[in-house]
């Protein structure tokens, strides 16, 4: 298996797009609505044309993607290759692909209640944001800080998760109000 859940034994990159141990190789489409339909989600057909576009932006220091800004805030859009890319974890934790990035934190953040009495969460929970809610987020990004901007599967709205104080903040009423908000880092172009 490819996604949530399952064990990935390795991930590496051939012409460009994400590899899984076994070779599996799966177009840009169909790659990116496989890791929104495991968080049950899907994703718009701008936000697919978007990511192809990406290939041909400048990239930040890391080479992750470009850094794009929204509202006055900048975003580093992730690229199809670190949406599937597992993130590092400890031996006996669930591997996640970067695209499901609140799923980790809501698997950890259940971890610190189970030896805490509940309070990791309790932000969250204050918030209208169940760890259940948090899981099924997909992770389109991250902001300078490192908090993870997703879209929630119950309202289609992106937020940023801040890791640092365990809560949620409102971005964007909708993926493609982002996407259509979004100007590249000399502010003279849209992120589409």
């Amino acid at each position: 298996g490819l996604f949530r859940g399952e064990r990935h034994v390795g991930c590496g990159r051939r012409q460009g797009r994400a590899v899984y141990e076994g070779e599996i190789q799966l177009t840009d489409r169909v790659a990116v609505q496989k890791l929104a339909t495991a968080v049950g989600q899907t994703v718009p057909g701008e936000y697919v044309e978007f990511l192809e576009g990406l290939r041909a932006r400048p990239q930040d220091d890391s080479g992750d993607g470009p850094v794009f800004e929204y509202d006055g805030r900048e975003w580093l859009a992730y690229s199809l290759d670190r949406l599937a890319e597992v993130i590092p974890h400890r031996r006996g934790e669930t591997a996640f692909p970067h695209a499901h990035g609140t799923g980790r934190h809501a698997e950890l953040l259940r971890a610190a209640d189970a030896v805490h009495g509940g309070g990791a969460s309790e932000g969250l929970l204050e918030q209208g944001f169940p760890l259940d809610r948090l899981a099924r987020g997909f992770c389109i990004g991250e902001d300078p800080d490192g908090d993870l901007l997703f879209v929630d599967a119950d309202t289609g709205g992106v937020f940023a998760y801040c890791h640092d104080g365990m809560d949620v903040e409102p971005w964007a009423g909708s993926l493609a109000e982002l996407l259509a908000g979004s100007r590249g880092q000399a502010g003279d172009d849209d992120a589409e």
